[in-house]
């Protein structure tokens, strides 16, 4: 942790606050409660701000990428960031399964698509 700028280390603070809300709340009242907070952009990169939702999501127990995903996204919107919260299905061997993506700028920056197919 020494090794982080005070600006990385205030986003791990952030992050903290930031994914159990994810976590717990629903999402319209997550996205609700921040939508009116911008901050002008630290020159924080997508990808280094995404690093502080993971560190701390699969950090605390069932960790998930819906969770990473959400807080994730809205810690790129508080920098000023655009996010875009992806879900995908995908079935193997009859099976269903869901997963959750975040793309910013078209670049993926937490977790990978895969051969999910995107939901409308």
């Amino acid at each position: 942790m020494r090794d982080l700028t005070r600006v990385e280390r205030r986003l791990l603070a952030e992050a903290l606050f930031i994914v159990p809300i994810a976590r717990i709340a629903p999402l319209r009242v997550a996205f609700t409660a921040l939508a009116g907070i911008r901050r002008t952009p630290d020159g924080l990169p997508p990808d280094r701000i995404a690093w502080a939702a993971n560190a701390v999501d699969t950090r605390l127990p069932r960790s998930t990428c819906l969770t990473r995903a959400l807080a994730a996204s809205l810690l790129l919107t508080l920098h000023g960031h655009p996010a875009t919260l992806r879900l995908g299905v995908a079935r193997d061997d009859g099976e269903l399964s869901a997963h959750a993506w975040l793309e910013s700028d078209g670049r993926t920056v937490v977790s990978e698509p895969g051969t999910f197919t995107v939901l409308r």
